[in-house]
């Protein structure tokens, strides 16, 4: 670690936090000496006060004051301070800026860096909210850390056995994550973490209390109607007075307030255990359920480590060895287990930069270095969404250099994201393990199909998936001359957009870079348009026939579409211009190579009436194979991923080319018009009136892959990475998941 790093712990209720240096680690402590801050600002004249020094002004300024700010990160509500709107993240950013000042007071440049912990359960609005508060505080670089993998840190400098298992059960005020520690041959690794939603926390037994509290707050002030307290000031009072009872009984018995001048208040430890039962039961089921993932009983655990400051309730230990079985022991870092963690998780950055060991199965964990000699690069944007497929050399991030300089972050291979593992502006260091994905499906991945969704009463004319696989593009026939062109989130059929044409569609397909969709368009005129998404539709050319097919090539500049008349157009989209090549009586469909040298048309043949027609024609002045022995009424073709395999349809059978050597194999149908698809290791066709088959093009002899119910298809498309499929039918479209897509 060359820079200094401020490693915090935004607590609900409290925050702590540690300053490493290269040689240094110091705890940052509030103005009264204590090695933890209150999570609370007050606002007063204009200016900040923020930890001890807030809670001194709240009895002063009640308004101004606001604490548990925690709970809301991410919900995009504004909470008032002194009557104005202030978002959750601009008070986090209050108490950084505060700590970042008090590092600044240790160590003389101040940090530029933040690590800063989430709960478990913390969802993408509130990382996003996390690193704004961050950035608004000052910090260049902001790193988020999960409160179990960091807390699960505070067990790894104790020697455990070897194959040993540990449980990390951390309950803070406000939250509760739980991690699996296995101490391995490899050393400790973090097998698995989970949590409870925000605001289950140690702070429900000051509900609890609060609650019983009022109670008798109330019926003293009924007999003194000449006493008014303000109903915000009562409840805050209660919360107090609550907590405090809370922090006694963990030292005592019996544990006594008064809160003004009414009688004393007195609880027990029996009445602690009783408030405190729900949550804990919730977190023995965490627990629990954790576990069950892991296939482990708790009886296999060689501790349960408490960490936390709810942890230090007295009832917590003896319930937790009732339920689970086993008894705890606090973690060796206390309360301060989860900052102490993340610093020494940060200390450990270095040795993370070493790649691990070879992936096993369809994981793929992606890594990248930084250019030009440089051993660390800021994460400037993510082009990609966990998942999206994308191709071999296709863009998935761009970074940013000291210098400025961008750089893009490409794929070797094709797959889905399923992980990002580095947030926008957080570092990036050689060999650090950036994104997970899935290799595409292969035949055999093929198993357990679930249709995702059907949207009924659609009848589509034409279907695309999006290049990465995360929308849909259908026309849509609205009356005999209007056409509805439909973008719908793959996810789960919901309409993006909408736009009415008038006019037929036959076909349509997406723009390499999925910002627009080409569609023919029969109406008064046969043209090619073009709609960007989001905007207006352009005409790129207008044709003698009906366009049946349409295709980009891979970089985006030129697309080519073919005509019943037989004539292929190959539109160049920055100029305009476009290129007319009478091939064939009746053409059907087209496909481009994916190096761009050339496209395979289909169709009838002009010699010979009724004969079918596979016909290579070149884009750059490159020889192509001749394909002409194919006779046979060939219904379409498509082209592999790679460009190395190339699969038709004709009557009655689907047949695989291998383009490197240019044989080939088939599969019968028991239809004579064959609809298909191929996405480059599966090809998926109408085998029945009444079913789909998907099989591998490298499946052995006799495989039988995979079948699916369908009726009346007109239009069969994979997924980029083949472990979906959406089929069109004559009055609906239905996206199938034929391939799982979860990690193993």
């Amino acid at each position: 670690m060359i820079e200094p790093v401020l490693v915090v712990d935004l607590g609900t209720t409290t925050t702590s936090a540690i300053l490493l240096t290269a040689d240094d680690h110091r705890v940052l402590k509030d103005v009264t000496g204590l090695d933890w801050w209150p999570t609370a600002v007050c606002r007063a004249g204009g200016r900040w006060s923020v930890g001890d020094a807030a809670e001194a002004r709240k009895l002063e300024y009640p308004f101004g004051y606001r604490a548990r700010f925690k709970d809301h990160m991410g919900s995009g509500e504004p909470l008032l301070i002194d009557g104005e709107p202030h978002t959750p993240e601009a008070l986090a950013a209050e108490v950084l800026r505060e700590l970042r000042r008090a590092a600044r007071e240790s160590f003389a440049a101040g940090p530029r860096r933040l690590l800063i912990t989430v709960p478990a359960a913390a969802d993408e609005p509130w990382r996003e909210a996390t690193i704004t508060a961050g950035h608004l505080a000052g910090f260049d670089e902001v790193e988020l850390l999960t409160e179990p993998a960091a807390a699960a840190q505070s067990v790894f400098a104790r020697v455990w056995p070897r194959d040993s298992h540990i449980l990390v059960y951390d309950l803070g005020g406000g939250t509760f994550d739980v991690a699996l520690v296995r101490f391995g041959d490899a050393g400790p690794e973090v097998v698995g973490w989970a949590g409870l939603p925000p605001g289950s926390g140690a702070d429900q037994v000051d509900l609890v209390f609060a609650a019983d509290l009022k109670i008798a707050l109330d019926r003293w002030l009924a007999e003194h109607p000449e006493l008014f307290v303000d109903e915000a000031f009562r409840a805050d009072m209660l919360r107090e007075h609550a907590r405090k009872l809370k922090h006694d009984l963990t030292g005592s018995d019996v544990a006594t307030t008064r809160v003004l001048a009414m009688p004393v208040h007195r609880v027990n430890r029996a009445m602690l255990a009783e408030a405190a039962e729900p949550l804990l039961a919730e977190t023995v089921a965490c627990c629990r359920d954790l576990l069950a993932r892991h296939a482990m009983e708790p009886s296999k655990l060689k501790a349960v480590v408490l960490a936390g400051g709810g942890s230090k309730m007295p009832v917590v230990a003896p319930y937790l060895t009732e339920h689970l079985g086993v008894r705890p022991e606090p973690a060796p870092d206390g309360t301060s287990a989860v900052v102490e963690g993340a610093a020494r998780w940060a200390r450990g950055a270095a040795g993370r930069r070493i790649s691990a060991a070879p992936p096993r199965g369809p994981v793929v964990p992606l890594r990248w270095s930084a250019p030009d000699g440089t051993t660390s690069a800021v994460l400037a944007r993510w082009l990609v969404e966990p998942g999206d497929c994308f191709r071999a050399g296709d863009v998935l991030a761009r970074i940013r250099l000291d210098t400025g300089a961008l750089y893009d972050m490409t794929a070797p291979t094709a797959g889905r994201v399923t992980h990002r593992h580095l947030n926008e502006r957080q570092e990036l260091f050689d060999g650090d393990w950036a994104l997970t994905s899935l290799r595409p499906a292969r035949h055999a991945d093929l198993g357990a199909p679930a249709e995702l969704w059907r949207l009924e009463g659609l009848p589509a004319t034409a279907s695309a998936l999006s290049p990465t696989g995360a929308r849909v593009a259908l026309a849509v026939r609205a009356a005999p001359s209007r056409t509805r062109l439909l973008i719908v989130d793959a996810r789960d059929g919901a309409a993006i957009e909408e736009t009415e044409v008038v006019g037929r569609v036959h076909a349509l397909t997406w723009s390499p870079d999925g910002l627009n969709v080409a569609f023919s368009l029969s109406s008064n005129d046969q043209e090619v348009r073009l709609l960007a998404l989001g905007g207006e539709t352009r005409t790129q050319a207008r044709t003698t026939g009906a366009v049946q097919d349409l295709a980009f090539t891979l970089d985006g500049s030129r697309l080519l579409a073919v005509c019943g008349k037989g004539t292929l157009y190959d539109i160049d989209l920055a100029s305009g211009q476009t290129t007319e090549t009478a091939l064939m009586r009746h053409a059907a469909s087209v496909a481009v190579h994916p190096s761009g040298a050339f496209c395979a048309v289909t169709g009838e043949s002009r010699s010979t009436p009724g004969a079918g027609s596979l016909t290579m024609v070149s884009l750059s002045g490159v020889p192509v194979p001749d394909l002409s022995h194919v006779k046979s009424q060939v219904r379409g073709a498509r082209f592999g991923r790679d460009g190395a395999g190339l699969a038709y349809a004709s009557r009655g059978r689907v047949t695989f080319v291998d383009t490197a050597t240019w044989n080939s194999r088939c599969w019968d149908s028991g239809l004579d018009d064959v609809v298909h698809a191929y996405q480059g290791e599966l090809l998926a066709w109408t085998a029945a009136p009444d079913s789909v088959r998907i099989a591998g093009d490298d499946a052995p002899a006799g495989a039988s892959g995979l079948t699916l119910p369908a009726r009346k298809v007109v239009s069969l498309e994979l997924a980029p990475d083949g472990r979906r499929l959406l089929i069109i039918h004559q009055a609906s479209a239905a996206l199938w998941r034929i391939a799982p897509e979860g990690l193993p």
